[in-house]
């Protein structure tokens, strides 16, 4: 894996936000390299990117509290019964 060298400014930054894009584009893959290299590490990448998908949702729509329902849920042919997912704001 390459190594990833940071500006001071860059090492500086609040948030990611203040970074261009290219850099965030790097930090986000050392990231995710890193993650997946440790053994189950790819299920959890999974579980945040779902969950950071969500509360992404929630807040683009203004809302304290998102639910998702999955009916009649299958996954690989076998079924897996109905689920209720929610999202709720923390104050």
């Amino acid at each position: 894996m390459a190594e990833l060298i940071l500006t001071e400014a860059e090492k500086k930054a609040n948030t990611w936000l203040e970074l261009d894009d290219d850099t965030i584009g790097k930090l986000t893959k050392k990231l995710a390299l890193s993650l997946i290299a440790e053994d189950k590490e790819r299920e959890r990448v999974w579980v945040m990117s779902a969950a950071l998908v969500l509360t992404g949702l929630a807040y683009d729509a203004n809302a304290d509290e998102i639910v998702v329902s999955l009916d009649k849920m299958t996954r690989g042919g076998r079924v897996c019964g109905d689920w209720k997912i929610t999202v709720e704001k923390c104050e």
